[in-house]
């Protein structure tokens, strides 16, 4: 009679010489405390490049001013984190009301646990948590989630983003994507305080700005006459994001128009692309194609390559950016969002529920 085989454990063929039994480590799923987070941030530390200082760990997942993050984890049989799901808390614009939202953060599965479907059950755990709590859950995942997101009966895929690029030196842009030398910089170097200077273009400037000191109340109204759902932008939570991290650094300028504050716009130079990360201002085509060009001249001045501005596709800004010399596009991802969310938003239009009824940009998902 063969020897019986329990379901945690995993056998070579049956008749195979020398067969072994290996037994397969059994995990518990729990919510992650905040007293947790040391632990949490050795694990990020072992598989990416870093290190990440506990200080970061401790702004991305306890600093938010709309509460703690929301952390699934697994453990194995000796106690050992091997996995973990975090979400950060967002509030939304959700068919003109406010919404409590999660955004999912930067998972990991250890490598010695992965292919035993640890990372589904964390997705699976939040969003029991999301029903049951009532509230969104959005993401752009990677390549490597998106599959299990598809396969995840409680999310759905709502569209693609888009990225638009301006290039400003245009040699060096295009030698650097096609993996050629990159040519020498021409002319004086870059003043390390020139992203400090205003800059105008007719009626629309850009001011540089070391803090926020308004809730931008004009620009959430109006955009809401435009768009279903986007992230709410208020001062305490704009301070939290852009100002707050030990380690990241961005650059924000508030968006005038002759002379009353009408939004802002911020920066992040990687490797000398200058990533719009988060642009807000009233759907208006003539001050966004203003304040575009300006943030082009922004990024010339910090010393960037190109400018890139990656958010949803469709988006009442990308057109405008278009007819502001970012002439160059290409998709950058996949909008998932919950299942239950999408059907409240869907019930806004008479046809199927679709990407141009969002507005989200790189700021709502760059904490990697």
């Amino acid at each position: 009679m063969s020897p019986s085989i329990d379901a945690g454990s995993l056998s070579r063929p049956q008749g195979a010489p020398g067969a072994v039994r290996a037994e397969v480590p059994r995990y518990t799923y729990r919510r992650l405390t905040m007293a947790e987070l040391p632990l949490l941030n050795e694990l990020y530390n072992q598989h990416y490049a870093g290190p990440r200082p506990l200080a970061e760990a401790e702004w991305l997942y306890a600093g938010n001013p709309y509460g703690e993050s929301l952390i699934y984890a697994a453990f194995d049989e000796t106690g050992a984190l091997a996995g973990m799901r975090p979400a950060i808390p967002f509030r939304l614009c959700w068919k003109g009301q406010e919404r409590i939202a999660y955004e999912f953060a930067d998972a990991l599965v250890g490598h010695a646990h992965r292919g035993r479907g640890i990372f589904g059950r964390l997705v699976n755990a939040i969003c029991e948590h999301a029903e049951k709590e009532d509230f969104t859950l959005f993401s752009i995942p990677n390549g490597n989630s998106l599959p299990i997101y598809r396969r995840t009966q409680r999310l759905q895929v709502l569209g693609g983003t888009e990225t638009l690029a301006r290039p400003i030196a245009w040699r060096r842009y295009l030698a650097r994507f096609l993996g050629m030398p990159t040519p020498s910089r021409a002319g004086a170097p870059v003043s390390a305080q020139g992203w400090r200077a205003r800059l105008v273009d007719g009626a629309v400037a850009l001011e540089p700005v070391d803090c926020f000191d308004c809730d931008f109340e004009e620009a959430h109204v109006e955009l809401a006459t435009k768009v279903a759902s986007f992230t709410l932008r208020r001062r305490e939570f704009l301070q939290w994001r852009y100002f707050g991290s030990p380690v990241r650094q961005y650059r924000v300028a508030l968006v005038k128009q002759d002379g009353r504050t009408r939004g802002y716009v911020v920066i992040r130079l990687i490797d000398e692309i200058a990533h719009l990360v988060d642009v807000f201002m009233p759907p208006d085509r003539e001050l966004a194609r203003g304040a575009l060009k300006l943030a082009a001249k922004w990024a010339e001045r910090m010393g960037a390559i190109a400018v890139h501005f990656n958010a949803s596709r469709g988006n009442v800004f990308h057109a405008a950016a278009a007819r502001s010399g970012y002439c160059l596009w290409k998709p950058s991802g996949s909008l998932v969002l919950d299942r239950l969310s999408g059907d409240l938003l869907e019930s806004r239009q008479c046809g199927p529920l679709g990407v141009r009824d969002a507005y989200f940009v790189m700021g709502d998902f760059d904490f990697f």
